[in-house]
Order: C-alpha cells, then structure tokens, then sequence
C-alpha cells in the first residue's frame, strides 16, 4: 500500500503545475490571446501588401479613390500594430503565469541545438 504522506506530497508537488484563470479558466484565456495576437499579426501583414497594391492602382489607373484608400490602410497600421504587441504581450504573460512549468521548460531548451527533447530543460521549480 502506498503511503499517505507520500500521495500528499505528490498532490502538493503538482498543485502549482497550471493556473486557474478566473470565469473561462486558463486554456481559455490562452487560447482567446493566441487566436486574437495571431489576428493582428495577420492584418499586420497583410495590410501594407494592400495598401501597396491599391497605391499602384490609384497612380497608374489614375482613380484618386484607390489613393485615399490606401492613405486611410496606412492609417490603420499604427493601431494594428499596438494590437499585436499588446495581444502577444498578454499571451507571454499567460503563458509564463499560468503554465509555469511548461514556459521555464520551453525556456530552458530554446537556445539548445539538435534533437535533444523538451524534458533536457526540466528545472528544479516543476
């Protein structure tokens, strides 16, 4: 038979392994930050590749319409941009916080070369 203290100790050793986050719960949340941050980023991308095209359109077709189209494109990056950095900003934060183990873990092993496996970078707090 196993030991009490034994499987007590083990819960309090995996007790702290995930955070909980409040009414959606920390998947969730992560989740919800990494669709919207990958959102942004897209719209990132792709707007200046837009607002190029219709600037070409609107000098060689001479249409002003296409000009101011993609003057107002260029005025949203500005904002688009600040998305994204805060939308990744939350998900490094949600990450590290509520997935402690995993993030020092990934961080552990991030600058290491070749095949070795994530459990290389185990540390001593998980």
């Amino acid at each position: 038979m196993t030991d009490p203290l034994l499987l007590l100790q083990a819960a309090a050793d995996t007790s702290r392994a995930y955070g909980e986050f409040p009414v959606i719960g920390a998947r969730a949340f992560v989740w919800i930050t990494a669709e919207v941050h990958l959102m942004f980023a897209a719209f990132v991308l792709g707007v200046p590749m837009f607002a190029v095209v219709t600037e070409a359109i609107g000098i060689f077709g001479g249409d002003e319409r296409y000009d101011r189209l993609s003057k107002e494109f260029t005025r949203l990056l500005l904002v688009a941009y600040s998305a994204t950095a805060i939308w990744g900003a939350m998900l490094v934060f949600g990450l590290s916080t509520l997935y402690p183990c995993t993030s020092i873990t990934m961080a552990g092993t991030a600058g290491k070369k070749g095949g070795q496996s994530w459990a290389t970078g185990h540390s001593a707090f998980c």
